[in-house]
């Protein structure tokens, strides 16, 4: 209950103004998905708000056009004048099609780079997305069809410098081709 407790109070803090009912709805369903999974401990620690705001990032990311097999990662600073929030650590927000392996392989990239972890989100979602690839609902209902996907966020070692954060971006991208070609082949190679 004090977790549920607290998703409720970080979906409050998700809505944004100017938005639509209905997307402000589409949002909170997703906050309260996106947490569902995450420890008390770690929800409590943070503030709400921070939580949220990270959250709703990660959502507007989401809902960007994005094809089967298609990746959309962010590696930034929030910067309270362009997000509308700041944070001690560095974000790393990926969505992806679900498949094993896309959280270890991250973790290799992190291990490699030296940087700790302070925060792992990863909900995998039922997501439907309408023929230009954007995200329209979340949540089985039964009615249409949906996908599954990943949905990343890892709070890691605040990193300064654009030209690293650029580089690990353009690392996990690497990654998570190279986790895409791994799962797609090994069947047909087990077979052959």
């Amino acid at each position: 209950p004090a977790r549920v407790a607290l998703i409720e109070k970080i979906a409050a803090e998700a809505k944004v103004r100017g938005d639509g009912r209905e997307r402000n709805a589409l949002r909170q369903r997703f906050v309260q998905s996106y947490f569902r999974g995450v420890g008390e401990e770690d929800l409590a620690e943070r503030p709400a708000g921070l939580l949220a705001a990270m959250a709703v990032a990660q959502f507007e990311l989401g809902s960007l056009r994005r094809a089967p097999g298609q990746s959309r990662v962010r590696v930034f600073n929030p910067d309270p004048e362009r997000d509308g929030f700041e944070s001690p650590h560095t974000l790393v927000m990926i969505v992806t099609d679900d498949r094993p392996f896309l959280v270890d392989s991250i973790g290799i990239v992190f291990t490699r780079a030296a940087l700790a972890v302070h925060l792992i989100v990863h909900p995998v979602l039922e997501i439907r997305r309408d023929g230009r690839g954007r995200l329209t609902d979340l949540g089985a209902n039964g009615a249409q069809e949906m996908h599954a996907e990943s949905w990343q966020l890892y709070e890691i070692d605040r990193q300064t410098d654009p030209a690293r954060l650029q580089q690990l971006q353009q690392q996990i991208e690497a990654t998570l081709a190279d986790v895409q070609i791994v799962v797609e082949d090994w069947k047909p190679m087990r077979e052959h």
